[in-house]
């Protein structure tokens, strides 16, 4: 799962991952625990750059490595792993980005989209080919992706997920990657767009979305790369929440279907 950008997370500060219901925090390249041991209190409920955090509930005291101070209790810690300077819970490499990077982006925006519409049903959208050109006609024409692109779009798959890739001449043009079970991230044009979709509960599912800009580029084409996304997000929403029954997987692209044998795999 995608936990932050690297520059996001500054040395000696942890941020609360909100995408686990504020149950982790990122410190120092680790995930540690935001639970505390002794009674399941949250320990944190902001942002900060102590080097001990304190329980609120009892005063148990865990240094920056999870370690108890006051107690013999100490919290879980767990890696995080660098892709292209991204952080991730699960180790990620891939053979076919050339030398794309993402070292120097900048968050632009973040928000919460609560889709009516499961978790499922959003992945296996985002991993469909073939509904393109009946969603987002004419969205892509502006930044040069044609109807060509879209069905010669060449695919790698991978334990961990899946990469979908537009080239032109050798370079990276558009790129969807997956990674299991609830990242989608998007590459178009030196903007990146990346969607975390949560449990669903009661039929809804809440999306995290993350907007990034590279501050090489200039803000004009930022924008028209934000609101091509953005249209295309509302296309996708607006289908997800179409999709009432689970298709067979016989039905599914490949793509889709390891996701699909993943998930089962993992239940």
């Amino acid at each position: 799962m995608f936990i932050s950008h690297k520059n996001s997370l500054k040395e000696n500060q942890y941020r609360i991952v909100n995408q686990k219901d504020n149950r982790w925090v990122a410190y120092n390249g680790i995930l540690v625990s935001n639970v505390c041991p002794h009674q399941g209190s949250l320990i944190s409920t902001c942002n900060g750059d102590t080097s001990n955090r304190t329980c609120p509930y009892h005063g148990k005291t865990f240094n920056h490595k999870g370690v108890g101070i006051n107690t013999f209790h100490s919290l879980e810690t767990r890696p995080l792993y660098d892709w292209r300077g991204l952080q991730f819970t699960v180790p990620i490499s891939d053979n076919c980005l050339n030398d794309l990077s993402f070292d120097n982006y900048i968050l632009r925006e973040a928000r919460v989209d609560r889709v009516k519409a499961t978790q499922e049903s959003i992945l296996e959208l985002f991993l469909d080919v073939e509904h393109i050109g009946h969603v987002h006609p004419g969205v892509y024409d502006k930044i040069g992706i044609t109807e060509n692109d879209i069905d010669n779009i060449d695919w790698y798959y991978y334990d961990w997920g899946n990469v979908q890739v537009v080239l032109s001449e050798h370079t990276v043009k558009a790129a969807w990657i997956t990674v299991f079970p609830n990242t989608m991230i998007e590459y178009q044009n030196d903007s990146l767009f990346i969607t975390v979709a949560g449990k669903t509960i009661n039929g809804y599912t809440d999306v995290h979305i993350f907007k990034y800009k590279n501050p090489e580029k200039s803000d004009d084409l930022y924008k028209m790369n934000s609101d091509i996304w953005e249209c295309a997000w509302e296309q996708d929403k607006n289908q997800a929440q179409l999709i009432v029954v689970p298709a067979l997987i016989d039905n599914l692209e490949k793509g889709q279907a390891q996701y699909r044998l993943w998930i089962n795999a993992t239940d």
